[in-house]
């Protein structure tokens, strides 16, 4: 219907406004549900599945739609519940195997999640995701030949898909193949040059292979695509401080980036990072201390790096500033 082929060619929101007239029934309100989610919408998508389960009780399509809905809002507990309850009525089972994987992997919990997968990738999951999936798994345990083999699977296009190359990529820097990780970016950009999230993708991987310049031009072409996207924001800004170069555009971003996200310790890092090299010392000071109240991991141990460079800095300064000593009071001390 003509729902159908607007989801399809992602006009969510036209096609919510085409079904919201059509009744109570289970089959429309998971299209409505469906819908709203993809436009955005993740309260009216949680009302239409909880409406769909109330409808059809013991009908697992319901419980997995609200189990995605769930997921997506971040509500990992309660979208496993209902991934689980759809497990048990069956009989199509791949969808919400897939979603347990997802959940899994989020918490790090990536036996559990590959095992998952593998049961989502044998009941036939939508689209092929637990595929990939479970082959990023294998890239990051450094199985390549099992990876390798599950991709094959794939056509180059599926392949290319933003949100399956970015992962991919991800996990073939971890596994140790930056390389791979950089050609397939750069392939996905081919096929989707208009894509921010790739440039971006392709600017850190740049940058961990310690070539900054191209990471620079790739961040400034995805900021050029979303100006008004954070993170373009404040990588273009990242780079510049590590260029060293143009520090009061470095300054800029980075501060707009802060303003329109909130204090993200990982935000607050570049902006410290770019005063510092702008020899703004007291006030990269106390965005690191800012940052270090939430910081976890990487973001957190850079920025204690960073801090004993401004500290040593605001040392060096001090002494700059100071009176040397007459050679009379050295030589009464």
């Amino acid at each position: 219907n003509l729902a159908e082929s607007l989801l399809v060619a992602g006009r969510a929101g036209e096609a919510l406004a085409g079904v919201v007239g059509m009744g109570d029934g289970f089959t429309v309100q998971l299209a409505r549900a469906w819908a709203a989610l993809l436009a955005g919408d993740t309260a009216r998508a949680e009302r239409e599945a909880r409406a769909a389960i109330d409808t059809l009780p013991y009908d697992f399509a319901g419980l997995a739609q609200l189990g995605l809905v769930l997921e997506q809002q971040g509500r990992l507990s309660q979208a496993k519940d209902a991934y689980q309850e759809a497990v048990r009525l069956g009989p199509e089972r791949g969808f919400s195997l897939l979603g347990l994987g997802r959940i899994a992997e989020t918490e790090d919990r990536l036996v559990e999640a590959g095992e998952l997968y593998t049961r989502a990738w044998e009941a036939h999951a939508p689209e092929g995701e637990a595929g990939w999936r479970l082959a990023a798994l294998r890239l990051e345990q450094t199985r390549w030949d099992q990876a390798h083999d599950l991709l094959a699977a794939f056509p180059e296009r599926e392949l290319a898909r933003p949100e399956v190359a970015i992962r991919l990529a991800a996990a073939e820097q971890r596994g140790g193949y930056l390389s791979d990780a950089l050609k397939r970016i750069w392939e996905a950009r081919r096929a989707h040059p208009r894509d921010a999230s790739l440039a971006l993708t392709h600017g850190r991987l740049f940058e961990a292979d310690g070539s900054l310049e191209r990471a620079l031009a790739a961040r400034e072409r995805a900021l050029t695509l979303a100006p008004e996207e954070v993170a373009a924001r404040n990588d273009v800004a990242w780079s510049l401080a590590l260029l060293d170069r143009d520090l009061d555009r470095a300054r800029d971003l980075a501060e707009g980036a802060v303003e329109r996200a909130g204090p993200v310790p990982e935000l607050l890092d570049t902006l410290a990072t770019v005063r510092l090299r702008r020899g703004e010392t007291k006030q990269a000071l106390e965005l690191i201390e800012r940052a270090l109240t939430d910081a976890e991991g990487e973001t957190r141990a850079h920025l204690l790096d960073l801090q004993a460079e401004a500290l040593a800095q605001s040392s060096r300064s001090r002494r700059a500033r100071s009176p040397e000593l007459a050679p009379e009071q050295a030589g009464d001390r």
